[in-house]
């Protein structure tokens, strides 16, 4: 139950590997994978949401713009989905091909 970061090169199967975690953890909720390449802040928070108690697999991480990335050090922070009714932990993964 802890941040994952996958470095590989494109077609190394970085997704695949993500998805095998997702798999194996006992996870009750979705896989959830977005490209973070031309990525907004909603639809960043949408995908966290989408994924409670799931994984969210976030491909190409070093494509993200800086103000997107605050949004995410927030997100990871609390690490903590909540609306009304619920209240939901998620997995992120993110993938780079770059160090």
């Amino acid at each position: 139950n802890i941040p994952i970061q996958i470095e590989g090169e494109s077609g190394s199967g970085k997704r695949t590997l993500a998805w095998s975690i997702h798999g194996s953890s006992g996870a009750s909720g979705p896989f959830v994978s977005i490209d973070c390449s031309g990525c907004s802040a909603a639809e960043l928070q949408s995908s966290y949401s989408e994924a409670a108690n799931g994984t969210l697999y976030l491909e190409n991480i070093d494509a993200l713009d800086e103000k997107i990335q605050k949004v995410l050090v927030h997100l990871l922070d609390v690490n903590i989905y909540s609306s009304v009714d619920t209240k939901s932990r998620v997995r992120t993964i993110t993938a780079s091909e770059i160090d």
